[in-house]
């Protein structure tokens, strides 16, 4: 079976040494149904050991690191300690939080390939193939991990534990980290208990996303005109003529020509850089999910 091998033996090891340390969900909130969408074979008492000695080496470093400066440069000896502290909760946010982006990268891939397991599932069911067979044959066809993992678990829930197919379907719609994904099992489990052909259903299904598929490339083709535009005006149009301007006031006025040349510097090196990585973040949450 196939999981994060390297986070299962550290926290093996730190749950070993240090045991569990709940207390710290208590700050943070319990991550229990992302550690399961997100496919980390961690129980919540490892992910809380795991959170807690991390966050402790991060605050560690970081006293030491403050501690000495704070004798070089003569500083109050309090700063280290209390960004230690500061540290350590926000590492210990950030890597409960890591869960959560797992879930995000791999919804955003799920739903990329959704259309085309399904079709290769159509496809597979109307070569006459079983169900339960090629639940089996799309874990074995190599996709992306985040694929792997969902099918995975189907083909261990129905051979390891003994779960009938409608079982494992809802089973998996629960720890899916994708909507489309989890709504595609209800209804494949809603076909199967009504008696349709199955086969029927996928070929329909497939048609279904491809048509959602178009419709959200088209709308994605829209925003991306959009942002293009946006892009001419902010990032050429805009900065030439502050650029101009400033100069202009710095040719004109004698007594603020250090404010302006800071001004003018403020723009060419912060603003417009700040603006870039604002449209690049932008450009990546447009992007298809």
């Amino acid at each position: 079976m196939e999981n994060s091998g390297v986070l299962n033996k550290v926290s093996a090891a730190f749950i070993k040494v240090f045991g569990p340390q709940k207390w710290i969900y208590s700050i943070v909130g319990r991550p229990d149904p992302s550690l399961r969408k997100a496919g980390l074979s961690l129980l919540p008492d490892e992910f809380s050991s795991v959170i807690v000695v991390i966050s402790l080496i991060a605050a560690v470093a970081s006293f030491a690191v403050t501690f000495v400066v704070s004798i070089i440069e003569k500083l109050s000896i309090y700063i280290a300690p209390a960004l230690a502290v500061v540290v350590f909760l926000i590492s210990a946010f950030i890597i409960k939080l890591y869960p959560d982006f797992v879930i995000s990268e791999y919804s955003s891939v799920i739903n990329l390939k959704l259309p085309f397991i399904v079709s290769e599932m159509a496809t597979l069911s109307d070569s006459g193939m079983t169900l339960d067979k090629v639940i089996e044959s799309i874990y074995q066809l190599g996709h992306e991990r985040a694929i792997r993992i969902i099918f995975m678990y189907l083909v261990r829930d129905m051979r390891l534990l003994g779960m009938d197919i409608i079982s494992a379907l809802d089973d998996a719609a629960s720890r899916s980290p994708s909507r489309e994904l989890a709504n595609f099992f209800m209804s494949l489990k809603g076909a199967m208990v009504s008696g349709s052909d199955v086969s029927g259903f996928l070929k329909d299904y497939t048609q279904k996303l491809m048509v959602d598929r178009k419709i959200s490339l088209r709308y994605l083709t829209e925003r991306l005109n959009v942002m293009a535009e946006a892009f001419t005006t902010i990032f050429i149009v805009l900065p030439v003529v502050v650029i101009v301007m400033l100069l202009l006031l710095l040719m004109i006025s004698s007594t603020n020509g250090p404010t302006i040349y800071l001004y003018l510097m403020l723009v060419t090196y912060g603003l417009i850089p700040l603006m870039g990585v604002i449209f690049v973040l932008l450009m990546e949450a447009m992007g298809p999910r």
